[in-house]
């Protein structure tokens, strides 16, 4: 896998498509990444989403609740307040909004956003909106 400036390039004869991009987005990712085995290493950059800059984001996920991990600890490093419960959504902020709804606003088909995640069998998954699909290699 190479990473520059116009996006990731996997190369190489174990990549395997996974999932096309109708139906390829967090839950068919998380349902294939959790197959795995844990600890999982998950690296989400939402560079499309912030503009021009990429931000790339580090977790670890050490069960299959993968939502609980992005709500204690993705959404807290976006800086994302909270209201009653539910994070406030960043295209209209007087709206609560539930973990789908920030799913679909910062959602990996985004241009420059991926989601990748590399189990501790060293499978990794990787969510590429360009081609449209879930890649495992």
């Amino acid at each position: 896998m190479s990473y520059d400036r116009e996006g990731i390039t996997l190369q190489g004869t174990t990549i395997e498509s996974v999932k096309s991009i109708d139906t390829a987005d967090y839950e068919t990712f998380f349902h294939h990444v959790t197959k795995g085995v844990f600890p999982i290493e998950l690296t989400f950059c939402l560079g499309g989403t912030f503009g021009p800059r990429e931000k790339v984001y580090r977790l670890t996920l050490h069960d299959d609740d993968w939502k609980k991990l992005i709500e204690d600890k993705l959404l807290p490093q976006l800086g994302i307040p909270k209201a009653n419960g539910f994070w406030q959504s960043r295209s209209s902020p007087t709206s609560v909004q539930t973990l789908e709804t920030f799913m679909g606003e910062y959602h990996p088909h985004i241009f420059g956003n991926f989601a990748l995640a590399h189990d501790a069998d060293d499978v990794y998954h990787f969510l590429d909106h360009v081609n449209g699909v879930i890649k495992r290699f």
